[in-house]
């Protein structure tokens, strides 16, 4: 049976779950409660950083730590790491209008999610917002992927960074190898510390722990 060490995340029948921060569910996700306390299921297959966490990635995720994220969406996976940073902030990044309407509904009911509409390419557009950050995690549909991550790294230097790569986006006719190779010079003085292919649960992406 997988195991986590994140702060208010556990798994119960096999399943991921994280410690409900409060309110109703956002997208329809599985509602558990164990001894009076409420769990929201973190599905492997609507969130990449659960498939990360659930094929044994380790991401520093602290109750009080500062998330910058690239990619928002419409706040799936944010919602549940905003329930394990509950004394922290979730500086959420996302330029598309539709998704972002969501987004910003999410973080309605949550007093630790900050939602930007900005684009990710160019952070000194919201360095204003945003203080140092802990962890860096991106999640971006373009083709640039490194430069983004190296423009945002290069601002608020996180201790941790996690990038879900995906490898269609930067060019459809590109191996997952090929991919990881371009990134990889692409980010340089940064270097890759692991790779973990989640290709099982989001096709064609690789989650790339950065040091």
């Amino acid at each position: 049976m997988p195991e986590t060490d994140l702060p208010r995340a556990k798994y119960i029948d096999r399943r991921l779950y994280t410690r409900d921060l409060g309110g109703a569910p956002f997208y329809g996700e599985r509602i558990m409660k164990k001894k009076g306390v409420k769990f929201r299921q973190w599905n492997t297959h609507r969130s990449k950083l659960a498939s990360f966490i659930h094929l044994g990635g380790k991401v520093p995720l602290k109750r009080s730590s500062r998330v910058l994220y690239l990619g928002a969406g419409s706040g799936t996976t944010v919602s549940h790491v905003s329930d394990i940073a509950d004394q922290g902030a979730i500086f959420a990044i996302e330029f598309a209008p539709v998704p972002f309407k969501k987004l910003a509904s999410v973080a309605a009911a949550r007093n630790n999610i900050v939602p930007l509409m900005e684009d990710a390419f160019r952070p000194s557009s919201y360095q204003r917002f945003v203080p140092d950050v802990d962890i860096l995690y991106q999640d971006v549909s373009q083709k640039d992927q490194a430069g983004i991550f190296s423009r945002n790294a290069g601002v608020y230097g996180p201790k941790f960074s996690l990038v879900m790569l995906k490898v269609r986006s930067m060019d459809i006719a590109m191996t997952k190898e090929e991919a990881l190779e371009s990134f990889s010079r692409d980010i340089s003085p940064y270097e890759i510390a692991d790779v973990k292919d989640i290709s099982r649960f989001h096709k064609d992406h690789l989650a790339i722990t950065i040091k």
